[in-house]
């Protein structure tokens, strides 16, 4: 199950229909990978896995024999499989579990072909007793055997490529015959082994006119042109005569072609080769017999460049070379043939540019994509043809126009005629092709994406899922690479471009540029981010100081500026001039943090190792197989860095060097030499990652001294503490050593292990060969890691020495009056009271337990001293031990001032540095806290008064930083939503948040809004909300008056679609979703009241609230919550129950809060007499508002079913026209009314001048409630 949780069967699908020999290292370990996958629960997935394993392994008789016993079934289906894709492999694969299993098992399986073929050859083996077999498959398969028979022996009598190329003794086809005549197939089985037993006159003529043709052809009277005509000619005749010609013809190429190295004139091959082309070429054969003929010429021009054979390929190559472009697999498997390149370049740029067509590695991106998603079934060839033939009708039109691309679709469908569930996806999938063709039409896409569907839900997973494809590759080419970009285009516009929150995605693009980042792939994920922020860009949303933006543009301006990459120099300042942005400047307002950094480092030097080559100054020696010289090698590996520790390494012995490592060009005195050198390499290079880890781990040991010591004079006990701590922490130290010395290491040898994988021909992944020797090199990393940390261990008894020498006065010093001593800068352990002897771990030794003892009882003298001394802790970075010292001495009082002094610090200094550590400190605060009653609460709440009042009084300064308080805002909800632990707290100061920001400037408002409603529709709110508890009554009503009042504040924006309008009723929408997902309840128990403030134009707000299922309550109708939202002067004009007085209502009070009153109230008739008088808008709001009743088949539902049966039979077609299209907007989408929905169907059914009216307005509605019906 676990290796199937992780794709593993998946990826061992697309290794073997890739059909590709660079990536097929993994067929090396079918010893592990096979009885893996026959542990795998049986699927699909599963068989075609077993089958792409068996497709090269099929000699591994040992491992499929050993498992052929528990895993029959499983195996014997996956040789089946592999006789129909190649039934020549027949052979291979009754010896694979030998011919007495063979005949048990394969003999009786379909289909009969297969079962047909494995019992003649095994008579011809081992004496298998075939009449016993054939008597007992009549008895099985029935009369129908007969015919099978016959067909069967057919095939194999014109080589039909269907059964296995043996043939098979007339004995035996006599034998077959008899059998066939006996299930009643007399007439049939004369004629068949008149064909294939008796050789008469006529046939003979045959044989006799095939010779003359061949003859007249190798001595120059027939072109090859027209030596094909004829064999044309002979195929579409009507005449039996000629039809056993063109067989025959066909027959004798294929036998021939065996004997073409024995041909004396490499002419003859030549002329062989011609003819096998043109056939090609005219399209004489098609399906099993041109795949054949295709691999023979394959495999002709893999053989040797002077060979009869490679000139035969190579000449049949040329004769249909036009024809290449309808194979590019074909020519993918071709393109690594350098001999081709040799012999002809022309014709090998041919199948380059074949191999690398995009729209061909648009398909094969689709292959795998459609796996991930599991939709494999509909990528068959129709479906494909239809899908190049939408995206072919695209190509020459000039901007993409699309009442044109649908009519073009329209047109393809009308002539294709695909199944109709499949037209949807088919158009999606198209859009999503031409998108990534040409990036200047992906707007046009999406926008009719969305037309045809109103979500973009599967053009958004397509490009997901197809990043994360490419992701999976090691090198990109040209084509690869720009469909990669295109898709960080695309990628840019369906996110930011449509408002979506990055944080909201499965894919962070930062990512790409540093945890993805490799030498071969740097260049190509720089590009997709540039791709991307261009997109994105258009987005009238988008802002260069988006937090999530930031990192990307650091690194776009830094390529601008730096000359290692200047490739990509065009791209970025293309970018960087849209934006209006100036690299130096935005670099100095946006600091580089320290990760983007070394991220940055790492991608300079890519560029720089790409520049220098790669060990070209070896590539002779490797190409001709011939052994490095030392004095060459030595150049090389000590041309940019010298040894330092040779003499330390050279003590030591190297383990054996694997044979799997020794080859021509590097045998074991160079590999000890490489090894050597690498490990001193590797040594230097990590001494300023250990050192830097050395005086972290000393810093930590004398702070943790120096406080648990603080009035300690005993320099002896120092002395020992320090060294005890010290051994404890350098394990870390170790670990670190060995790591970083592992990944230097594979660094240095990584270019020579592959070429010694290419002398050798070991075809396994890099990262494989990785894992295998390191494992074998552990011995000797070992002891090298042992010498970096005796020098570590040096220096670190160096430092503890200068430590103890520093305080060494002080303490000699304090031994005069040992009872009041206290080192400099712990005086505030004076006040501490004295620990139990048995806690005491030196003289004032200080513990978490004891600082929770005296934290109270500190002195007020000392409380400016600690606010000071936390302002003073932000000038620089945080040593968090130190923090926690000071924070846990803070009394609430001295807390609030604290808070007080860090916000105001911030603020007047604009400095986000600070806002950051602040943030850092007061989340210790909190913690410190936690345990009184509404601390947390309280101290965010604080903040947030603070950040609010300084905002109002300053926002009016010219000098005004708005992005300080963002920064600050950001941090409370970053606190709010991570640490959260109170759910009621938390609500209570989302509301107290929510007030305060509606009284900001108003300009300042939307930039905090969708943030805000990201946290309201937290998980961890949620979650904790909908536990039981004592306070869940007052939470919900807390939580369901915040909802309502931002509701009720973003109503009117819903009208009005401006793009920050669509922000926030994406952010809402996402809200929705998420707490109809976590706290269905809630939903369901105050759905009316929340719909009743949604505009009923807003569907897609209204739906996900009005479907939502409760299992909680048994679907109980919940009035009273939207029936107390009527205002009272409101009420009392409802109490009249006067239908015109009602009526002007309408557009003031909510319709749903309207049709609830009268029908709680018994009063339907007065709605039907308000519904008769008013006019259509007033009958949409009306009818809307019946119709969100009809949320679940319940009671209510039915009767407003019935009321709605008497509007319509009012016959009064605009009525009914409302009606009908109301039901069916909230019956149809994602989101559907399961109580509208089958209103629908009853009323369809019981008037059918509802679908008489729906035909007139929209054919699709009419076929869709014809369905209903």
């Amino acid at each position: 199950m676990v290796w199937e949780q992780q794709g593993f069967v998946e990826q061992i699908i697309s290794i073997g229909e890739r059909a590709s020999s660079g990536f097929d290292s993994i067929y090396n370990s079918i010893e592990v990978v096979l009885p893996i996958l026959c542990k795998c629960k049986a699927s699909a997935g599963r068989q075609r896995a077993v089958l792409a394993l068996l497709r090269n392994n099929i000699q591994q008789y040992n491992i499929i024999q050993q498992l052929w016993k528990n895993n029959k079934l499983l195996l014997a289906q996956g040789l089946r499989d592999l006789y129909i894709e190649n039934p020549s492999l027949i052979d291979d694969i009754i010896n694979s579990i030998k011919t007495e299993k063979s005949g048990k098992v394969l003999t009786q399986m379909k289909p009969t072909s297969f079962a047909l073929d494995i019992a003649c050859l095994l008579v011809k083996k081992d004496g298998f007793n075939l009449d016993k077999w054939l008597i007992e498959q009549r008895k099985l398969r029935g009369n129908i055997f007969g015919k099978e028979i016959i067909q069967f022996i057919k095939d194999k009598h014109l080589l039909v490529k269907t059964v296995a190329p043996y043939k098979i003794d007339n004995s035996v086809i006599e034998q077959l015959l008899a059998t066939a005549t006996s299930c009643g197939y007399d007439k049939e089985s004369i004629e068949t082994k008149k064909q294939c037993c008796s050789k008469t006159d006529q046939q003979q003529n045959i044989s006799n006119k095939a010779n003359e043709m061949f003859g007249d052809y190798f001595a120059g009277k027939f072109s090859v042109e027209q030596f094909v005509e004829e064999i044309q000619k002979a195929k579409m005749s009507v005449e039996q005569i000629d039809n056993d010609l063109f067989v025959l013809l066909i027959k004798t190429l294929f036998d021939e072609f065996k004997r073409i190295k024995d041909f004396p004139k490499v002419e003859t091959a030549i002329q062989f080769g011609k003819l096998y082309g043109e056939i090609i070429l005219k399209g004489i054969l098609k399906n099993c017999a041109l795949i054949h003929l295709l691999r023979v010429i394959l495999w002709a021009v893999r053989e040797p460049l002077k060979s009869n054979f490679f000139y035969c390929g190579i000449h049949a190559l040329k004769q249909f070379s036009s024809r290449l472009s309808e194979w590019p697999t074909y020519c993918v498997l071709l393109k690594d043939n350098k001999n081709i390149e040799t012999h002809d370049a022309v014709l090998y740029k041919t199948i380059y540019d074949n191999a690398n067509n995009k729209f061909s590695n648009i398909i094969n991106l689709l292959q795998k994509l459609f796996i991930n998603i599991k939709l494999p079934s509909l990528l068959d060839s129709k479906n494909v043809s239809i899908i190049k033939n939408i995206v072919s009708s695209t190509e020459n039109i000039e901007g993409l126009n699309r009442e044109q691309l649908k009519q073009e679709i329209e047109k393809v469908f009308d002539l294709l005629k695909p199944q109709a569930n499949h037209k949807k996806v088919l158009t999606e999938i198209s859009l999503f092709i031409i998108a990534l063709l040409n990036e200047n039409n992906q707007q046009e896409c999406i926008r009719f994406v969305q037309e045809m569907e109103s979500t973009t839900e599967h053009l958004f997973s397509f490009t997901i899922e197809s990043i994360n494809i490419f992701l999976k590759l090691r090198e990109y080419d040209k084509h690869s690479a720009s469909l990669f970009e295109s898709l960080g285009s695309l990628l840019g516009l369906l996110t930011i471009g449509m408002n979506k929150p990055l944080r909201s995605i499965h894919l962070r693009p930062k990512i790409l540029l540093t945890d993805q980042l490799t030498k071969e792939n740097y260049d190509v994920m720089l590009e997709f981010i540039i791709h991307f922020l261009m997109a994105s860009s258009n987005s009238t949303v988008f802002t260069p100081n988006n937090p999530w933006i930031q990192p990307l543009l650091q690194f776009v301006c830094e390529t601008s500026l730096s000359p290692e990459l200047c490739l990509h120099h065009e791209s970025s300042n293309k970018l960087l001039n849209k934006l209006h942005i100036s690299p130096e400047q935005y670099l100095i307002v946006h600091p580089i943090r320290i990760a983007e950094e070394e991220a940055l480092n790492k991608l300079i030097k890519f560029a720089k190792d790409r520049s220098h080559g790669d060990e070209s100054i070896l590539n002779e020696y490797i190409e001709k197989r011939q052994p490095i010289p030392e004095k060459k090698l030595k150049q090389l590996l000590l041309c940019e860095k010298s040894l330092s520790f040779i003499n330390l390494l050279s003590e030591h012995p190297l383990p054996v060097i694997p044979d799997y490592l020794i080859c021509p060009s590097l045998p074991t005195l160079q590999w000890t030499m490489i090894i050597t050198y690498s490990l001193d390499f590797s040594l230097q290079d990590i001494s300023k990652t250990t050192n830097v880890s050395l005086n972290t781990i000393i810093t930590t040991v004398t702070q943790l001294v120096q406080k648990d010591f603080a009035m300690e004079t005993n320099l002896q006990k120092i002395t020992e503490a320090s060294n005890r701590v010290f051994d404890i922490a350098q394990k870390l130290l170790q670990y670190t050593c060995r790591s970083c010395l592992e990944s230097k290491l594979w660094k240095y040898l990584c270019p020579f292990v592959s070429f010694s994988m290419k002398q050798k021909n070991i075809i396994r992944p890099i990262e494989q060969m990785k894992e295998i020797v390191m494992t074998n090199l552990q011995p000797i990393i070992e002891m090298t890691v042992g010498i970096k940390l005796d020098e570590l261990r040096k220096n670190a008894k160096r430092q503890l020495e200068q430590f103890i020498i520093s305080i060494t006065s002080e303490r000699q010093e304090g031994m005069k009056n040992k009872e009041s001593f206290v080192a400099k800068g712990f005086e505030y352990l004076n006040d501490a009271p004295k620990l139990p002897e048995e806690l005491q771990i030196a003289n004032g030794g200080v513990t978490n337990y004891q600082m929770e003892m005296y934290g109270i009882g500190v002195k007020k003298e000392i409380k400016n001293h600690l606010d000071d001394k936390l302002i003073e802790l932000l000038k620089e970075t945080l040593a968090f031990d130190v923090i926690e010292k000071f924070v846990q001495l803070l009394s609430p009082e001295m807390t609030e001032r604290s808070i007080h002094k860090l916000i105001t610090k911030c603020i007047e200094t604009q400095n986000k540095d600070y806002c950051y550590r602040s943030s850092q400190i007061i989340g210790f605060i909190i913690n410190s806290h936690k345990s009184e009653q509404n601390i947390y609460s309280n101290i965010l709440t604080q903040i947030f008064n603070e950040i609010i009042k300084s905002f109002e009084k300053n926002y009016k300064e010219q000098e005004f930083h708005s992005h300080i308080y963002l920064v600050l805002l950001e941090m409370i909800i970053e606190v709010l939503v991570e640490k959260t632990k109170d759910s009621i707290d938390s609500v209570l100061l989302i509301q107290k948040i929510l007030k305060v920001l509606q009284t900001l400037h108003p300009n300042q408002y939307p930039k905090f809004t969708c943030q805000w409603i990201e946290l309201f529709s937290h998980r961890n709110v949620l979650y904790e909300l909908s536990k039981p508890s004592e306070m869940k009554n007052q939470s919900l009503i807390v939580y369901f008056d915040l909802f309502m009042k931002y509701l009720q504040f973003i109503q009117p924006l819903l009208l009005n679609k401006s793009t920050t309008n669509k922000q926030l009723i994406s952010a809402t929408f996402i809200c929705i979703l998420v707490i109809r997902e976590c706290f269905p309840t809630f939903v369901h128990l105050f759905a009316l009241p929340f719909v009743s403030v949604i505009p009923y134009t807003v569907l897609s707000l209204r739906l996900p609230i009005l479907t939502v299922v409760s299992h909680d309550d048994n679907y109980a109708e919940h009035f009273e919550p939207i029936l107390k939202t009527i205002p009272t002067d409101y009420q009392s004009i409802l109490d009249q129950k006067n239908p015109k007085s009602i009526l002007k209502l309408i557009h003031k009070l909510p319709s749903v809060s309207i049709v609830v009153f009268l029908f709680t109230s018994n009063s339907l008739n007065i709605l039907k007499e308000m519904i008769t008088d008013s006019t259509n808008n007033q009958r949409i709001e009306l009818v809307n508002g019946i119709v969100d009743l009809m949320r679940l088949q319940t009671t209510t539902t039915e009767m407003m079913k019935q009321f709605l049966a008497h509007l319509i039979e009012l016959n009064d077609q605009s009525l009914n026209e409302i009606i009908l299209r109301i039901l069916v907007e909230r019956s149809f989408g994602e989101y559907r009314q399961v109580g509208a929905l089958n209103s629908l169907t009853n009323l369809t059914q019981k008037y059918p001048q509802l679908i008489e009216l729906a035909k007139r307005k929209s054919s699709v509605v009419a076929e869709k409630l014809l369905e209903l019906c």
